[in-house]
């Protein structure tokens, strides 16, 4: 089995609204995840294959498309759950707009409308997704995306990927599919 891989760095906010921590093994059962917060990711796509084409898995530039993903839809954006109780209060009462990225349903972004500039901005901020945004769910997400993507172009290939997430130097979630 051969297998590239390569990283994509962003920032984003996110809020883990359903998290409850076990007492005995966290020293307490309070979390900070339920507060608005963000972490500098660390999104690692790996693709394998059980054999070379043109003496290589994948050309690395192939897999520009997930930074252009990245910097249009997560970094310096703060992900939500259109299922979170404070959804309303922190975007209002707006319309969202279901969004492709390259033939692949990704999420949705909110309906700019007619606001006005810095309500614009602000409303701009926000990638609505349906989905506690931990870092579990993330990778899955990634994941599929990027896994679609590939077959829809290069199927042909049968290759495999899988996704690693990091919030932290010191964490990380990974995602075989």
């Amino acid at each position: 089995m051969y297998k590239i891989t390569k990283e994509f760095h962003f920032s984003s906010g996110h809020r883990v609204h359903c998290q409850k921590l076990n007492g005995v093994l966290s020293e307490g059962a309070d979390t900070a995840c339920k507060f608005v917060h963000g972490h500098n990711y660390i999104a690692t796509v790996n693709v394998e294959s059980k054999k070379l084409h043109n003496h290589m898995v994948l050309d690395f530039k192939n897999l520009s498309f997930i930074k252009t993903f990245v910097d249009d839809y997560l970094d310096h954006k703060f992900i939500i759950d259109i299922n979170d109780p404070i959804f309303n209060r922190m975007v209002g009462n707006v319309n969202l707009i279901p969004t492709e990225f390259m033939g692949v349903k990704i999420g949705s972004v909110i309906d700019l409308g007619v606001s006005e500039n810095e309500e614009r901005e602000y409303l701009q901020s926000f990638f609505v997704v349906d989905f506690v945004p931990t870092s579990e769910n993330l990778v899955v997400y990634l994941q599929n995306i990027v896994s679609k993507i590939i077959n829809n172009e290069i199927n042909e290939l049968n290759l495999k990927v899988s996704f690693s997430l990091s919030e932290t130097p010191k964490t990380s979630a990974t995602y075989y599919g």
